[in-house]
């Protein structure tokens, strides 16, 4: 859900048994009209045919992508699996990578960095990024300069002992990432009762 305007945003993918065509590759919003409690649904960017093309919301493609955070100013980013990248999602559609461009597991800069089939993501309060890059069996980070929010670096931050591609592993990073995002929101809502309770005071 979008802190800015409560869209709710969708990954759209199809199911690995599913044979019936088109398949989608897409980020679907949820609009709820606050007056009537009316639901409708949209395509925010991506379509029916997977690739690996920026742009705008009619052009941009994504192959599988299945991990999705958005951050304080409406920003969606997705981790696009297949494309082994990182792609950022403006309120409007527009499509942009934001770092990986093959596959590997190089850290560095967003120009050099390399991910194996990246698979969720979380954003801290800060903007940084966390992705669990499936895999590499890591969880990385992006960090985002925060004066200009253009330099990025990509680090590790986890890395499991053993190099045996277990489903559990993944799970595992999988969890550290979704927790991190749990703790960020609670993080977020405490954030904003001190606030409203702040404010109350001075009233």
């Amino acid at each position: 859900v979008s802190p800015k305007d409560g869209r709710i945003l969708v990954i759209d993918v199809p199911q690995y048994n599913q044979h019936q065509y088109p398949l989608s590759h897409a980020i679907r919003q949820v609009l709820i009209d606050p007056s009537d409690q009316s639901v409708s649904v949209s395509t925010l960017c991506g379509g029916t045919h997977f690739g690996r093309v920026d742009g705008s919301k009619t052009t941009a493609k994504f192959n599988d992508p299945t991990g999705l955070a958005i951050d304080s100013t409406g920003t969606a980013y997705v981790a696009d699996a297949r494309n082994h990248r990182i792609r950022k999602v403006s309120p409007a559609g527009q499509v942009t990578t934001v770092a990986g461009f093959d596959l590997g597991c190089v850290d560095g800069s967003t120009s050099t960095a390399r991910f194996n089939q990246p698979t969720d993501i979380a954003i801290d309060s800060q903007g940084d990024l966390y992705i669990a890059d499936f895999g590499n069996y890591m969880v990385r980070m992006i960090s985002l300069d925060q004066d200009q929010r253009a330099q990025l670096q990509v680090e590790a931050t986890a890395e499991n002992d053993d190099n045996l591609p277990h489903k559990q592993d993944h799970m595992h990073l999988e969890e550290e990432v979704k927790n991190l995002q749990i703790s960020t929101q609670q993080q977020q809502r405490l954030q904003q009762q001190q606030q409203q309770q702040q404010q109350q005071q001075q009233q």
